[in-house]
């Protein structure tokens, strides 16, 4: 995955996911991390996955020009030690902020990030610092940097230190002129059944690109239709020009189906559109890195 081995231990537990949870997720990641080391399989298997700018079920609200329906289709290096694979997610304690300066190759920048405590982030991996243990969660911005943060013992975030795009020890800056509102923010385990995952949780460099990326873009409404607009990508963002489509609805429509998804509309307006995905029928799955489906992927992009 290109990240230095003394800054990340995927396969180590925290220390406050072992003090909230009781040791039953930990016995359960420990017993399958041993399983794994007499295996070795882990290497061999890439993950077919689906990125969204949504979760299934809860409540989205987006503006005309912006995508209700955003995927990103990709393949990366799956690695089972992970615990966002079993489903073991980080949650605010409540909405939060976090801003700072930081200086990147003798330039002050400036960090602000916020979060919600309706959603989800994945825990990432273990690093040291000075000898103390931290958590690392990723966490996206405005400027569209994607920001590690760290977890203490407790599962309060540390404020110290911060990774810049990146996980290695040269990602990571010293912080300055911190300020985390509410100052007491903790990040609790909590667990589904499905894994962590969100629209920015990926390294670019370590995925491969599929070609089932869409946009379903909100266009307003009239007295009589709700305009949306679809379009598809292939992997390397070339607009198919067979597969954009001008989609029209019923003002006073409750729900939108369209290809395999369903949309509860919520509230409407020329400006913006409240709604829940409630299906989308995309399931992640696991292939094998000598299959005939990954062969054949790879071929495709070099003939490319």
């Amino acid at each position: 995955m290109g990240l230095r081995l003394q800054q990340r231990n995927m396969g180590s537990i925290p220390k406050f996911l072992k003090k909230r949870y009781g040791g039953i997720i930990v016995r359960q990641l420990v017993c399958f991390l041993l399983l794994l080391a007499l295996t070795g399989c882990s290497k061999d298997l890439v993950q077919h996955a689906y990125l969204k700018n949504y979760t299934l079920g809860e409540p989205q609200t987006v503006h005309i020009g912006e995508p209700i329906i955003k995927i990103r289709d990709i393949y990366r290096e799956f690695d089972e030690n992970h615990p966002s694979v079993k489903g073991v997610c980080l949650e605010p304690s409540s909405d939060f902020s976090v801003s700072a300066k930081y200086t990147e190759r003798f330039i002050d920048r400036s960090l602000k990030v916020s979060g919600s405590s309706q959603k989800q982030y994945p825990f990432n991996y273990v690093t040291k610092i000075n000898n103390a243990e931290y958590s690392v969660f990723w966490i996206g911005s405005e400027n569209g940097k994607d920001y590690g943060l760290l977890i203490d013992d407790n599962g309060k975030i540390f404020t110290g230190y911060a990774f810049v795009d990146n996980h290695d020890s040269s990602s990571m800056y010293l912080l300055k002129d911190v300020v985390l509102d509410p100052a007491n923010t903790t990040m609790k385990i909590t667990k589904k059944s499905t894994p962590c995952s969100g629209f920015n949780n990926y390294d670019s460099d370590d995925i491969t690109i599929g070609d089932n990326n869409l946009e379903l873009i909100y266009g307003g409404i009239n007295n009589v239709t709700i305009s949306l607009m679809y379009r598809e990508y292939t992997w390397n963002d070339l607009a198919r020009p067979s597969f954009f489509q001008n989609l029209v609805y019923e003002t006073g429509a409750k729900e939108i189906r369209f290809k395999d998804f369903k949309i509860e509309v919520l509230e409407l307006s020329n400006e913006k559109i409240v709604y829940r995905v409630l299906e989308d029928k995309l399931k992640d799955t696991t292939l094998r890195r000598d299959g005939r489906e990954w062969q054949t992927i790879e071929k495709a992009r070099k003939k490319d």
